[in-house]
């Protein structure tokens, strides 16, 4: 095999260079710290007004006792929905990672959203004719009051030129500390617990609010609000008095939040008695979740919900007393979803094959249950050209 270098043919290495060059005067440059951020006061004086104005911290002495984290600019574009530049965003996140348990934070906790609860509230919304308004906090986590002492690094930048080795101490909280979303959701639901809203037992971050045949459902993620009401004049007072309280950016009327449209249900298929009976106690622990839900939000259902299953055996097993060697894995979901049938809670109907109309997205169909299947569910055949 004759080769370049048994040839003596030589070909010059062109060593390329990935460093990105970045031009600040680029619209869409973003600073990868606060040294090239300090030329552009618009990257940064909203953000640290923002902070002195909440009296976030005060300077105190040095002292080896005290952890102290350390804190760092972020800096980011923020878009509107057609792509333009909606504002320069600068964020200073304190290093929580340094946090010790116990001494500058114990408990934490984070809002959980759980799409059955999402829908269920759009769908009584839609039901009913009401919009759905969007809201979003500015700077949610900024308005935190924290309980335990925290010290952290004065920001780059901000350096107090006659307290240079004084350190921060937070009254209010920063981005990235781990009780951030606490203390911050603690400030919320403080306030609307003292404006008559009522907390939900089964979903802490759902609130009603009923006043005469008035009502107001408030529903929490992080700093990401969606509120529907029966009255449109009660919702604006009250979204006024909000924002009067935390700073908000009315959204105007959503049509998706966190990615949900509209409410749906999944239709779960399985091949067999223990795979289906298990997908139905899923179901029966979804319903009954929703219950508790509705009777938050004051709605009472007129009957019992009912659950269609298209495996016959599964069926039978939710009204059969009967134990078997064919459901012995399944004892614990069989007594749940038993217990619910026995006190009326739930109904369990069979479904016939050729009625499963989600048989369409999950098996490969014949004609004949084909085309039955897409009439009923208002589906039009195009002829592929």
């Amino acid at each position: 095999m004759i080769t370049r270098g048994k040839v003596r043919v030589a070909k010059p290495k062109v060593i390329t260079s990935l460093t990105a060059v970045s031009n600040k005067h680029d619209p869409d440059y973003v600073p990868t710290c606060f040294s090239e951020a300090i030329r552009i006061p618009q990257w940064y004086k909203a953000e640290y007004t923002t902070l002195m104005h909440n009296q976030t911290w005060d300077l105190v002495p040095p002292n080896e006792a005290h952890n102290v984290i350390g804190c760092k600019w972020i800096f980011r574009v923020k878009l509107n929905p057609d792509g333009t530049i909606e504002r320069h965003k600068a964020r200073l996140v304190a290093q929580g990672f340094k946090q010790q348990y116990g001494i500058d934070f114990t408990q934490t906790f984070s809002p959980v959203i759980k799409p059955a609860t999402i829908r269920t509230v759009l769908t009584i919304a839609l039901s009913n004719g009401w919009s759905l308004r969007q809201l979003d906090v500015k700077n949610g986590f900024l308005n935190g009051q924290l309980t335990k002492i925290v010290h952290v690094k004065q920001p780059a930048g901000f350096v107090h030129l006659d307290y240079p080795a004084h350190h921060c101490l937070l009254s209010k909280s920063l981005y990235g500390l781990k009780q951030a979303p606490r203390a911050w959701f603690q400030q919320l639901s403080g306030y609307l617990l003292s404006q008559g809203f009522t907390q939900s037992k089964t979903y802490p971050s759902l609130f009603t609010f009923f006043q005469g045949s008035n009502t107001i459902y408030f529903l929490l993620y992080v700093d990401d609000i969606i509120v529907t009401r029966s009255s449109l004049e009660l919702l604006n007072r009250f979204i006024a008095q909000l924002d009067a309280k935390f700073s908000l950016n009315d959204l105007g009327n959503s049509k998706f939040f966190l990615g949900i449209e509209v409410a749906h249900n999944a239709t779960v298929s399985r091949y067999n008695t223990e795979a289906e009976y298990r997908a139905l106690a899923f179901t029966a622990a979804e319903i009954t979740w929703l219950q508790y839900i509705l009777k938050d939000l004051c709605i009472a259902l007129s009957s019992a919900p009912l659950v269609l299953c298209d495996n016959i055996s599964a069926t039978y097993l939710a009204h059969n007393p009967v134990l078997h060697s064919r459901t012995k894995y399944t004892a614990i979901d069989y007594h749940f979803v038993r217990e619910k049938v026995l006190l009326g809670d739930l109904l369990v109907n069979h479904v016939p094959t050729q009625h499963q109309l989600a048989d369409v997205f999950t098996k490969p169909l014949t004609a004949i249950k084909f085309l039955p299947a897409i009439s009923n569910l208002c589906l039009l055949l195009q002829a592929k050209d």
